[in-house]
């Protein structure tokens, strides 16, 4: 809930939002729960969990974020938390494009962060999981964008994250 405050505060005008793959919709709930009459909609590919996130009310499309995305989830806020990590680095840029072209105000990334692009082994598999410079990946394939506000959640930080993940908020 902390961290949602304080990203959304560095936005304005926010009606609607788009999450790419939202699982069982725990970020949405709270977004929901901070900004009551907001649009909720979401991208999931995991067909269990976008039946859960839909039982709560959200706009759930059954698909993935590396295809192209229905035009009518275009929203003012487009994000990822902990998703970039998992999509192979051959079609980060689709995601990329994705998260640009369904935005109309904002984007959000929270990601795992390494200047230098780095696999990790993800429960004892290769090819899963990465972190790289993700925003930085994003903006320079979208120069146009503005850099709103950045920041780091760190694990020993009980208020805010059980992971370490930097966050950016882009405008349009």
């Amino acid at each position: 809930k902390n961290f949602w405050s304080e990203a959304l505060n560095y936005t304005k005008n926010i009606n609607s939002v788009l999450e790419f793959g939202c699982n069982r919709g725990s970020n949405l709930k709270t977004i929901r729960f901070l900004k009551k009459d907001i649009k909720i909609n979401a991208i999931e590919i995991n067909k269990n969990a976008s039946q859960i996130a839909s039982k709560e009310g959200f706009n759930i499309h059954l698909g993935s974020i590396t295809e192209e995305i229905p035009k009518d989830l275009k929203s003012d806020l487009t994000f990822t938390c902990g998703v970039l990590i998992h999509i192979a680095p051959e079609y980060l840029k689709k995601v990329y494009t994705n998260l640009f072209n369904l935005s109309k105000k904002y984007i959000l990334i929270s990601e795992y962060f390494s200047t230098n692009p780095q696999e990790i082994i993800y429960r004892g598999h290769k090819n899963k999981m990465w972190k790289r410079d993700f925003a930085h990946e994003l903006w320079e394939l979208y120069p146009s964008l503005k850099l709103v506000k950045y920041g780091f959640d760190w694990r020993y930080d009980k208020e805010r994250s059980r992971n370490d993940l930097n966050w950016f908020i882009f405008s349009k």
